[in-house]
């Protein structure tokens, strides 16, 4: 309506020219770049660009995810086909750059911010001359990356919280790796991991804290702050079913994992309705009644405790 009152006009001879509005990573299609049209005509095979980004359009689709071989200015566009993900806000193109002023293509970066992820090296360099706390960060998009970053990076905290590299879409074991080799803790916010890749971050102690609510993860990385150096988080386990409570110093439960690593032999409080009732010990860690040493969110997992209270289901075993 705006453009119909403003006549506004395009010229389909030109290059397309854009903004990206969104960029997602997804296991069936690879990257997904969301951008709106504002010159010129894209088409399907298009070559395009942003300044951080470049690819081929192998797949255009309309703001309501149809096919399509070209859209016009004020369209919605789905591309698929950049090598990387561009940034939210730069400006794509299609074709050679060549006609684009210099400051014009970089006009629409200036409020752009990047996060810049060195290598492991100059990353383990670097540690040994700080005490920051070392976090990856992995969201299903970029629009809640960049969300988790801004708040991460407001945090308040007696130790310097550092970003040592984030990305989109699901932990795969080169995250894993990559949070192995530098020391940190993988941050996952809208994420899946798969088992095997939760089967790599146990082998390796790579502490992975993930949900769909943000404000969970910020508690649980105050939770990591707090701890300092070297600690894990507490675990918190959510009783789902009981199974054997013949001996209070014998109870076997069944529970989700809801909040960072639970270990074998540690000791707990119970927690009923926001208050501790008692404390006890873990004798037994099962999953798919096998012992295991330790297990993390969001495992469900069986546990054998020790503790002179009838637990109840709803109870929150709190690792201590």
């Amino acid at each position: 309506l705006t453009a119909e009152v403003e006549n506004l006009t395009f010229d389909p001879n030109l290059p397309a020219r854009g903004f990206v509005l969104e960029v997602r990573q997804t296991k069936q299609r690879g990257l997904e770049v969301f951008g709106i049209i504002k010159n010129g005509v894209l088409e399907q095979g298009s070559a395009v660009a942003t300044q951080t980004a470049v690819g081929k359009v192998k797949i255009l689709e309309d703001f309501l995810g149809k096919p399509t071989k070209k859209l016009e200015p004020s369209s919605p566009a789905i591309m698929i086909g950049f090598e990387k993900n561009p940034l939210i806000g730069e400006e794509f193109w299609c074709g050679d750059a060549s006609h684009l002023p210099a400051s014009d293509v970089s006009a629409t970066n200036a409020d752009v911010k990047q996060v810049v992820s060195a290598s492991p090296l100059e990353l383990l360099l670097a540690q040994n001359k700080r005490k920051a706390f070392s976090v990856v960060l992995k969201a299903g998009d970029a629009g809640s990356l960049e969300a988790l970053s801004q708040i991460i990076s407001g945090l308040k905290s007696e130790r310097e919280i550092e970003i040592v590299a984030s990305s989109i879409g699901d932990i795969v074991d080169n995250d894993i790796k990559f949070a192995s080799s530098t020391g940190s803790v993988l941050i996952g916010f809208k994420v899946k991991i798969s088992k095997a890749g939760a089967l790599l971050a146990q082998n390796n102690n790579v502490l992975v804290c993930t949900s769909d609510v943000v404000y969970s993860l910020i508690e649980q990385l105050q939770d990591l702050v707090a701890k300092g150096p070297g600690t894990q988080a507490s675990g918190e386990l959510e009783v789902l079913a009981l199974f054997n409570q013949k001996r209070f110093n014998d109870q076997l439960v069944g529970g989700k994992i809801v909040r960072g690593m639970f270990k074998n032999k540690g000791s707990v409080r119970i927690v009923r309705d926001g208050k501790e009732v008692a404390t006890g010990k873990i004798i037994s860690l099962r999953e798919l009644k096998k012992d295991i040493e330790s297990a993390q969110s969001p495992k469900e997992v069986g546990v054998i405790i020790d503790t002179n209270t009838k637990i109840e289901v709803g109870d929150d075993i709190v690792l201590a």
